[in-house]
């Protein structure tokens, strides 16, 4: 029976203002023109009508085309939607199990496993670190210290189940005898052979129980 797993309770540690001046344009008032009045004894002479006056050409000011630059509307690009297989969810419940029991073990009374178990499973984990707290006994939290290799997955509407390679490395602290270092109680070394159920709730795929057999002791009997 593994270290960190009683019966088939536990898996691994784990956001223009234009100013319109009106320029007060002074128009000189116009200059009277005096008026000749002939005296009547002189003779009325007969003025010959002036010639017609002809206008100066207009030259007409060039017309000119406000050019229009039109800017294209920003196109935004949706990245393709990625669907997970059944397959790979299992595996990753599978992995998230791996990684979050092995924190819950390293920090017992910090542990929430509802996460990544269920049922059973979950009752049990809960029970193991009430233990684990209540007794000083804690994981190292060493990387890896639990490896899982997935041989075999089965999947269904809610359920489903997993054959996998366990290997178990790592180890179990106690209080510290000379209150100094914790004292290492179990650095037992083992592969097993587990099988996990697990169930989908609220679509997350969560243990909800799982065997151990087979235990060989020693190295990772997995690879």
């Amino acid at each position: 029976m593994s270290k960190r797993f009683a019966l088939t309770v536990l898996a691994p540690t784990l956001v223009m203002l234009t100013a319109c001046s009106t320029a007060n344009s002074s128009e000189s008032p116009p200059t009277p023109v005096a008026s000749a009045t002939a005296p009547a004894s002189a003779s009325r002479a007969t003025t010959p009508p002036a010639a017609p006056t002809r206008p100066a050409p207009t030259t007409a000011a060039p017309t000119t085309t406000a050019s229009t630059t039109t800017t294209p509307a920003p196109t935004t690009t949706i990245p393709p939607t990625t669907t997970t297989s059944p397959e790979a969810a299992i595996r990753d419940a599978l992995e998230r199990h791996r990684v979050r029991h092995d924190e819950c073990l390293a920090v017992p009374a910090a542990c929430d496993p509802s996460d990544f178990a269920t049922g059973v499973h979950l009752n049990a984990i809960k029970g193991r670190v009430e233990d684990f707290a209540r007794a000083g006994i804690f994981a190292g939290g060493e990387p890896d210290a639990v490896v899982y290799k997935v041989n075999r997955v089965r999947v269904g509407a809610t359920s489903a189940s997993a054959t996998v390679c366990m290997w178990d490395a790592g180890v179990l602290y106690g209080p510290p005898a000379d209150g100094l270092n914790p004292v290492i109680i179990n650095d037992l070394q083992a592969t097993y052979d587990a099988e996990f159920k697990l169930i989908k709730s609220n679509n997350r795929w969560l243990v909800s129980s799982f065997e151990l057999s087979n235990e060989r002791i020693g190295g990772n009997a997995c690879e």
